[in-house]
């Protein structure tokens, strides 16, 4: 009966680890994945010579394009669709060190990605529902750099 129930604690521990590595690795995942998405749509922006622009929503995020004097949503490119984040993982958006307060649907861009290079600064931090005080820092300057930053790992 003992063997049982230490077997059975060994097992949740395990369980456990390997959930937690999952989150971590996944969340890690999604922070690069976005780094590397608005660092070539700034390449994109710069060499197509238009203006681009991000939204951020509590569920994800969009990418525009300038056209026609409004915003357009870019829904049928290969690279610049909709993205749903997992369900574990949530997004915080700061402009100017201000947190920016995200809905379920954004009509225009908070983040732009002018033709000049030039960035919207911000800051975006991508957590696990269950470890908040754990995320990754993503930052963006004015120049148009982008760096990703684990925290509390």
């Amino acid at each position: 009966m003992v063997v049982v129930i230490i077997i059975g604690i060994v097992v949740s521990f395990i369980t456990l680890a390997i959930n937690n590595g999952g989150e971590t690795q996944q969340l890690q995942q999604e922070a690069q994945r976005l780094a590397s998405l608005l660092t070539f749509a700034n390449q994109e922006a710069v060499l197509q010579a238009k203006e681009l622009g991000v939204a951020f929503t509590s569920e994800g995020y969009r990418f525009y394009e300038w056209q026609y004097q409004h915003w357009q949503g870019l829904n049928n490119h290969d690279l610049f669709h909709p993205r749903i984040l997992p369900p574990t993982i949530q997004l915080a958006f700061y402009l100017a060190d201000e947190s920016v307060q995200l809905g379920e649907e954004q009509l225009k861009p908070q983040l732009l990605l002018l033709s000049s290079g030039e960035f919207t600064p911000f800051e975006i931090r991508l957590m696990t529902k269950s470890h908040e005080q754990r995320y990754y820092r993503l930052t963006g300057d004015v120049t148009g750099n982008v760096n990703v930053q684990p925290i509390g790992f």
